[in-house]
């Protein structure tokens, strides 16, 4: 039987050779495929289709993937590179750090409870995008020196959200070290807390630099010189 076959067999095997170099180009063919990353740190992800996420960890130029993004891969040859990511967050650069500087002399003359603003800054991002938020001054307590009182600052946020001076960035309960104070008569300098907020993309955002003292004496001001708010890009949302 063997033997009847052997011509079968040696008009087929050129045609059996051309199949299988034909697999292994289809082998070394890419791929697209949809995926989304199980695991950030090492990456892992699962392609559209499989149970479960690939044992090998991706290449991928992404930075800061996180689980439950949707990427799109390039897969060829039993490699997977992530190419690219829904939305325009990881591929998007962030700004780079916005301030303002206020006047070398700010006097505060309101009474206690009155918050008085200086310098704003304004911010339209292109997308929802976290920040950090500080406020920072030169400041002295009354110009009266024989009297004790006090003099704050806080920054104000508004227009795409709404924190005042004294709110932390969660918007719950004020609590004063976020509006730091000082009862110096000398020149000091001061910082606000950082405010971590998410600004609304497309939505302009102000901030304000505020200052208050307290109201003995009725008449007089405290000062709150050279004032900066920075507002620093962390990440889009």
């Amino acid at each position: 039987m063997s033997s009847l076959l052997a011509p079968l067999q040696d008009l087929l095997r050129p045609v059996l050779g051309q199949i299988e170099k034909l697999w292994a180009r289809v082998d070394l063919t890419p791929v697209i495929r949809w995926g989304t990353v199980a695991q950030a740190s090492p990456l892992r992800v699962t392609l559209d289709g499989d149970a479960v996420p690939l044992p090998l960890t991706p290449q991928t130029a992404l930075p800061s993937l996180r689980v439950g993004d949707r990427v799109l891969c390039v897969e060829q040859h039993r490699r997977v590179i992530v190419i690219q990511a829904a939305g325009l967050r990881e591929t998007r650069a962030l700004p780079g750090v916005q301030y303002v500087n206020g006047a070398a002399s700010f006097l505060i003359t309101g009474g206690a409870g009155s918050w008085q603003a200086g310098l704003a800054l304004t911010i339209t991002p292109e997308a929802a995008m976290w920040v950090d938020v500080e406020a920072s001054a030169m400041v002295a307590a009354s110009t009266n020196q024989t009297t004790v009182n006090y003099t704050m600052i806080g920054v104000n946020i508004s227009g795409g959200l709404s924190l005042s001076p004294d709110a932390p960035p969660d918007g719950l309960t004020p609590v004063a070290h976020w509006t730091p104070f000082t009862f110096a008569t000398g020149v000091v300098g001061m910082k606000t807390p950082v405010k971590r907020v998410l600004l609304p993309g497309g939505v302009p955002t102000t901030f304000t630099f505020y200052a208050r003292r307290s109201a003995v004496p009725a008449a007089g001001s405290n000062v709150a010189n050279y004032s900066q708010i920075q507002v620093r890009p962390v990440r889009w949302a």
